[in-house]
């Protein structure tokens, strides 16, 4: 089996550097159809979302 394949005529085609390539970037982009359902159900269902809430000075349960 050779190293390369031809991918293109005219052209080589390094087969072990688009694995490398594409080894580094599957994994984080098999994430992505993940969040977007997960989002996708948590907006659908009304489920509570993260919120950051400021509080003041006076809300302050410490403060006396």
């Amino acid at each position: 089996m050779c190293s390369s394949a031809q991918a293109l005529p005219g052209g080589a085609f390094d087969l072990e550097a688009a694995f490398a390539n594409a080894y580094a970037v599957v994994p984080f982009l098999a994430w992505l159809p993940n969040l977007v359902v997960v989002e996708w159900l948590i907006r659908r269902r009304g489920l509570p979302a993260f919120r950051l809430v400021q509080t003041g000075e006076a809300d302050s349960p410490l403060r006396g």
